[in-house]
């Protein structure tokens, strides 16, 4: 979470909306590690009402958050390394950024401003980015074949099913 510069937001936001979603040419994408991620300007607090907090912020922040496959540090370094312009373009906005071409610079600034998580839930705490990937690209495959199957007598069912199985990459059982 990092201060952003006031006379630089407009600039930031237009470099967040610039950034590819969803793509192999996403930032967050090209690490491999990402399950999710987003950046989040934040320009003022709000009560849990609703209503603007008696908290005032200076200036905006920049929150980055991720749900990722490792540690933070070689996730960052990962980061930085594939998409070295736009992680570079993007926290330039924020106060304290000197690490123009300094990816380890970089990398330390935004180690130094994160904020620690104590309570942290993940649904499948091993599934790593490729297992869950792999297992999603196996249900499409199996409700392909369940299409594919409608109507077929039960014998013959039974056989393209152990033939569909047999063709499966990985770790399926059954």
């Amino acid at each position: 979470m990092c201060p952003v510069e006031p006379d630089m937001l407009q600039a930031l936001l237009a470099e967040l909306r610039r950034l590819p979603r969803g793509t192999a040419e996403s930032p967050l994408r090209k690490t491999e590690r990402t399950h999710f991620g987003r950046w989040v300007v934040m320009e003022r607090l709000c009560d849990e009402d609703g209503d603007p907090s008696s908290d005032e912020l200076t200036v905006p922040y920049l929150l980055f958050t991720a749900n990722i496959d490792g540690d933070e540090a070689s996730y960052l370094r990962i980061l930085v390394e594939r998409s070295q312009d736009d992680m570079h373009e993007i926290w330039s906005h924020c106060i304290g950024y000197r690490y123009a071409g300094d990816d380890a610079g970089l990398v330390d600034y935004l180690l130094a401003n994160r904020i620690p998580t104590h309570l942290f839930f993940a649904p499948y705490p091993t599934a790593t980015v490729q297992k869950v990937a792999s297992a999603v690209n196996l249900r499409k495959e199996f409700i392909d074949f369940a299409v594919r199957s409608d109507g077929i007598a039960a014998v013959a069912l039974r056989q393209n099913f152990f033939d569909w199985y047999r063709r499966q990459p990985g770790e399926v059982t059954c």
